[in-house]
């Protein structure tokens, strides 16, 4: 090897220096893990604290160790990004129970199989009649619905607004009330409308449902009952920031918000103790103050009171990111500063109980990343249903300092003492080249060696 390749590979070595492994003093907070019995994974939700002081949208500067100081094998699912799948939605036959003439008395006459399937009710061509309830057969369902979605045939421009409540059955004869004023809607105004068709249900097992239909729907006619089912993953409990905005410099700008903190919002909804109100609404988000903003949601959000009836738009829903600086802009602008209420559901966290315990949940940091995790892609490999078997419940206690808050500050530059190195050995391999080449042409020609 040539003076020259010995002094180009030393440089290399400088430069690159040795691999750090990182330490639990790395991160600013940490909390032990409480873990009892012997279950060789761990599994708990990602505590508040961690969203709070994380550094890293994507939680990267997170890690369990053990006693030892040692991190082990660790893995972060959210459940937004494996949603379960939910079971398509079903058509259901519906039949009318009708008041006779002006007397008023109700026909109850149904007809069915012998399975009890509903055939029909009373006498149907009796249009004349009016329809006081709907009875649902839900016999051809696998599982009970969570909801029902109405389709109707609006009579007027103008609309209506009601509530509907309903009953649930086993033999057309005992009924239970599920939901006593469930509100429905069909508004007109202003070239906007307001549609309100879904009924939430909750968990129950009948044959049949009956909607009653009250006098102020007399003229609205059912054409058809839709039975909707949650996806077969249970959804997680949904938490909400409330977070106070500022007016931003320019008008045009909206509202500034600074939820403080990593947290993965998914969900936002406008509220208001005003009794009416629409508003359009347009939400970005960005990272860092020196990061472009992105959009995130855009639409509308309303409260109509009417008759005794509150109709409130639902969230808006979004794929969840992490970022903590938001902008709200709205239309009309309520001139005060608005109520922006933002929804997160916390990550998983699985570890394997690797080496000694107590284990400690560490987070917080600007030079330790997720590249720092070993072996995390064997617990992705696992079957979900091996996962389940091997794994035990973890418990996070009270946080506590490790390295410090300083661990959430960008760390000062150090002196770049490789590059010095490495340009001090090209210059030099460079000087020793120019006198190489020097001597050759000092050399008269025809010399030998």
């Amino acid at each position: 090897m040539s003076r020259i390749d010995a002094l180009l590979a030393l440089a290399v070595l400088l430069a690159a220096g040795p691999a750090a492994a990182i330490e639990p003093t790395d991160f600013a907070f940490g909390a032990e893990l409480a873990t009892p019995g012997s279950a060789p994974i761990r599994s708990l939700e990602v505590p508040t604290a961690v969203y709070r002081d994380a550094v890293s949208p994507r939680l990267d500067d997170l890690a369990v160790f053990n006693a030892d100081g040692q991190p082990v094998p660790l893995r972060l699912t959210h459940p937004r990004t494996r949603p379960g799948t939910a079971p398509a939605a079903v058509e259901l036959p519906a039949f009318p129970l009708r008041v006779q003439g002006q007397s008023g008395s109700r026909r109850l006459e149904i007809i069915t199989r012998d399975d009890g399937t509903l055939i029909r009710s009373d006498d149907e061509s009796a249009t004349r009649d009016r329809v006081t309830a709907w009875v649902v057969d839900l016999g051809g369902l696998e599982s009970p619905p969570t909801r029902i979605t109405l389709q109707w045939q609006r009579p007027t421009d103008a609309g209506f607004a009601g509530r509907l409540a309903v009953f649930a059955g086993d033999d057309l004869a005992d009924w239970r009330k599920l939901v006593a004023r469930a509100a429905v809607a069909d508004l007109a105004a202003d070239g906007t409308r307001l549609v309100r068709r879904r009924i939430d249900l909750p968990p129950t097992e009948a044959r049949y449902l009956r909607i009653d239909w009250p006098t102020a729907l007399a003229e609205v006619t059912l054409e058809g009952v839709e039975a909707g089912f949650e996806p077969r993953q249970a959804p997680r409990p949904r938490n909400w920031l409330r977070p106070a905005p500022r007016r931003a410099a320019d008008p045009a700008d909206g509202y500034r918000l600074d939820i403080g903190g990593r947290f993965p919002v998914d969900r936002a909804r406008l509220e208001s103790d005003a009794r009416n109100f629409v508003r359009q609404l347009r939400l970005e988000s960005r990272p860092t103050a020196a990061a472009p903003w992105q959009p995130r949601a855009r639409g509308g959000a309303h409260r109509l009171a009417h008759d005794g009836l509150v109709l409130e738009s639902d969230p808006l829903a979004f794929p969840p990111n992490g970022d903590r600086q938001w902008r709200l802009a709205l239309e009309p602008d309520p001139g005060r500063p608005p109520v922006l209420a933002l929804g997160w559901v916390a990550h998983r966290l699985t570890f394997v109980a690797e080496g000694p315990g107590p284990y400690t949940l560490a987070w917080g940091s600007h030079e330790s990343t997720r590249h720092h995790r070993p072996a995390a892609g064997l617990l992705a490999g696992l079957d979900g249903g091996e996962r389940e078997r091997l794994a035990g419940p973890a418990t996070a206690g009270e946080p506590f300092a490790l390295g410090g808050a300083g661990r959430l500050q960008p760390p000062r530059a150090p002196f770049p003492w490789s590059r010095v190195v490495l340009w001090g050995v090209l210059l030099g391999g460079l000087s020793i080249l120019a006198w190489m080449v020097r001597q050759l042409l000092r050399r008269p020609p025809g010399s030998g060696d």
